[in-house]
């Protein structure tokens, strides 16, 4: 599947490299706050925060934090005789293994987005609340189904002045095995649905 298809069939605007800010002054407001709490602040108390983050952007590849794997491929399946579309690996992957970041259009996290595909991105330490949300921009980190036995786990962290929400497998993956993440059950809630099983 190419992103020619991904946008003919899903109607997505294929954004392989950074996350797409929104223009609502929520948003700069709640980067500003970032940029000065990771970037400016010395508080010697706010230390144990900025070095957890930068531990998390150790995990990041040296090709950026946009890197797409090439060893990734997008593949047709059915979910209870539904079409979708799973991300799968075409070698085995060690725990740990750099799958990409979930990249969309950012929104205050109050935004009362009803999107299957808006993720929650809050940081306690800088005070901000954000969704990502890729209805319309994305990668292929979009078509990562859900797992209550997930073997991806993110890694929420503040990069070069942007949040992103990074992942990475969490145990060994065999290949061509379905690559997948807990959405949690808050997001089940909100959006009123019972999760399938996989």
């Amino acid at each position: 599947m190419t992103q020619g298809d991904l946008q003919n069939f899903f109607k997505v605007s294929y954004a392989a490299i950074n996350v797409i800010p929104d223009e609502l002054p929520e948003v700069a407001e709640a980067l500003q706050r970032g940029r000065q709490f990771y970037e400016q602040d010395q508080d010697p108390q706010h230390e144990p925060a900025r070095q957890s983050n930068r531990e998390r952007n150790s995990h990041v590849p040296p090709e950026g934090i946009g890197t797409i794997p090439g060893f990734l491929y997008l593949k047709p399946i059915e979910i209870n005789q539904v079409p979708q579309v799973g991300l799968f690996s075409d070698r085995p992957l060690a725990a740990g293994t750099w799958i990409g970041t979930y990249t969309g259009k950012l929104l205050p996290g109050a935004h009362p987005s009803q999107s299957l595909y808006a993720m929650l991105f809050e940081d306690p330490n800088a005070g901000v609340s954000l969704q990502i949300d890729a209805l319309n921009h994305g990668n292929h980190m979009r078509f990562m189904n859900h797992s209550d036995s997930p073997n991806v786990q993110p890694a929420y962290l503040f990069h070069q002045g942007m949040y992103y929400v990074g992942m990475r497998t969490k145990c060994a993956v065999e290949a061509h095995h379905q690559l997948l993440y807990n959405y949690s059950k808050a997001y089940w809630e909100k959006l009123g649905i019972k999760p399938i099983a996989l």
